[in-house]
């Protein structure tokens, strides 16, 4: 299989960073949710959003299409108090 010169660049530098030392591993908690539920409101997502800790990021899908910015700022209200 040969791989686009693009590519090998591409892990040639991820190689030569990770040999010098700038990459380090650490955890990192994703949470991918259907939030569509039949119309829960704003303040029940939130809430259960505040029951997930330390995750840190959020794929919400379904999102109501009626859902505005003031329902995202609350959501990551709530994702910011965990």
């Amino acid at each position: 299989m040969k791989l686009s010169s693009t590519l090998q660049r591409f892990i040639s530098v991820i190689y030569l960073a990770e040999m010098c030392g700038y990459i380090h591993a650490q955890r990192l908690t994703v949470l991918g949710w259907n939030i569509e539920s039949g119309g829960a409101t704003d303040a029940a997502i939130a809430q259960r959003v505040r029951l997930f800790q330390d995750v840190e990021i959020w794929e919400l899908s379904e999102v109501p299409s009626d859902a505005h910015f003031s329902s995202a700022r609350l959501w990551a209200s709530a994702a910011s108090d965990c």
